[in-house]
């Protein structure tokens, strides 16, 4: 991923994905590379997450091809090296719930290091 950043004349490998959607909540989170699994049996997938408003992205390496995520990959969009402006879809409707990913809830289980975090609001 370093090489990735570091030079502009690098290209995107298929591996990557940077999924990202509409994020209306005022708490931010981060994630770096947590096994997520949303059925029992199936190999987790490795994703970090980053999330602020009024977006929020995830990143995954590898994932499995039987692995569906509803989000729209930003490297479907990425020409060449990245450098080059592009329109993205930004939908209004299909919004996650405020604990997705990191939280599923009862339809998967998140594994993490205590070095995840979420940074709430304080009211």
């Amino acid at each position: 991923m370093a090489e990735l950043v570091l030079d502009p004349e690098s290209h995107f490998p298929e591996e990557l994905g940077i999924y990202f959607w509409l994020y209306p909540y005022w708490d931010q989170v981060s994630v770096r590379g947590c096994g997520y699994m949303v059925r029992w049996g199936t190999p987790p997938l490795v994703i970090s997450i980053l999330k602020f408003t009024p977006l929020a992205f995830m990143v995954t390496w590898n994932a499995h091809p039987g692995f569906t995520i509803p989000h729209t990959n930003l490297c479907d969009f990425i020409v060449g090296n990245g450098a080059a402006p592009v329109d993205l879809p930004l939908g209004f409707s299909n919004i996650p719930p405020q604990r997705y990913p990191e939280a599923p809830g009862d339809e998967g289980i998140v594994l993490h290091t205590p070095l995840a975090y979420i940074a709430e609001r304080s009211k």
